[in-house]
């Protein structure tokens, strides 16, 4: 599974040889989160949608509630980077924010795993850059090994390198 996290999520199949299909698509509507203060999708308004939780919205959010204030740039992409220039300087709740990316990203692996059994997932777009991307993959290994060991045995996590057709798609 190949997972664009920008200003939406968008997926793609990767083969066994770990190589991404030429094609992404929506997958901001799969729904994570079925509890009653789930975060509702931004245009379709379905709660716990995952475009909430590995998206950049999911950034905002959760450093609307971390008490971070994002209201004095001019556009998504600013305030993206200004939590992760926040981050490389080691604030505690910016690096909760993207541990809570991860966590996320386990519940979505452990609940598409049910139905595509995909033993690869690339991630890729702006949300994963630098400290960031490595952050949410750490947290998202690490609670995939408390939710279900042998999964988290069996699914491989990594960041998209430059081999991965990064370049082709853009952001999500």
């Amino acid at each position: 599974l190949a997972l664009s996290l920008g200003s939406n999520l968008a997926g793609g199949y990767v083969d066994q040889q770990g190589g991404v299909a030429p094609y992404l698509t929506e997958m901001g509507n799969v729904v994570i989160d079925v509890g009653s203060q789930a975060a509702p999708h931004s245009v379709s308004g379905v709660p716990g949608a995952s475009q909430q939780y590995l998206s950049q919205n999911s950034v905002f959010r959760l450093a609307r509630q971390q008490g971070i204030d994002l209201t004095g740039f001019a556009s998504d992409a600013e305030r993206l980077e200004h939590v992760q220039a926040l981050l490389t300087q080691g604030e505690p709740r910016v690096i909760e924010i993207f541990q809570m990316v991860g966590k996320y990203l386990a519940t979505f692996i452990a609940d598409t795993h049910r139905y595509l059994g995909m033993t690869n997932v690339i991630l890729f777009g702006r949300v994963v850059r630098g400290q960031a991307g490595e952050l949410i993959v750490q947290e998202a290994q690490r609670m995939l090994q408390e939710l279900d060991p042998a999964l988290a045995r069996s699914v491989t996590i990594r960041l998209a390198g430059e081999t991965d057709f990064t370049r082709h798609y853009g952001q999500a």
